[in-house]
């Protein structure tokens, strides 16, 4: 066999081998406990104390505690970091609770997913590929 198919033929596996494993660790990621930041369990604990207030609501302060505890995203944890130093200075619960209920109306879930779909959770596997290689002919 030329030199020239054994070294299409190794590039060929060392492409492969790369996007099995970029796909595993794709999965990993996706599948990896996302972590809360510290100023929604900040929040969270602050305004528990509040539950058996009878200025609040009890559904409101859980309907917020459940908020708090999925992991937002970045936009979302400044709007709350904000909130809670108008909290510490102002004292104003509803303000604070306002800013979490927020967060709610401004997360839409996207259409296209669909969770009872098992293959997006599963890695490319190697006999899933079908790679073809072509050579450029110069002359």
């Amino acid at each position: 066999m030329p030199a020239r198919y054994t070294a299409r033929s190794a590039l060929q596996e060392k492409v492969i081998a790369s996007i099995v494993q970029s796909s595993a660790e794709q999965v990993a990621v996706e599948e990896a406990p996302k972590l809360l930041d510290p100023i929604q369990q900040t929040i969270a604990t602050t305004i528990r104390g509040y539950i058996n207030s009878p200025a609040v609501s009890r559904k409101e302060i859980i309907a917020a505690i459940q908020l708090l505890n999925e992991p937002q995203p970045g936009v979302y944890i400044k709007s709350l970091r904000k909130a809670y130093e108008a909290f510490t200075t102002n004292n104003q619960l509803d303000e604070l609770l306002a800013a979490v209920k927020s967060i709610d109306t401004a997360i839409e879930p996207p259409d296209d997913v669909n969770t009872s779909n098992p293959e997006s959770k599963s890695p490319v596997k190697r006999e899933d590929l079908k790679l073809v290689c072509f050579d450029y002919v110069w002359q």
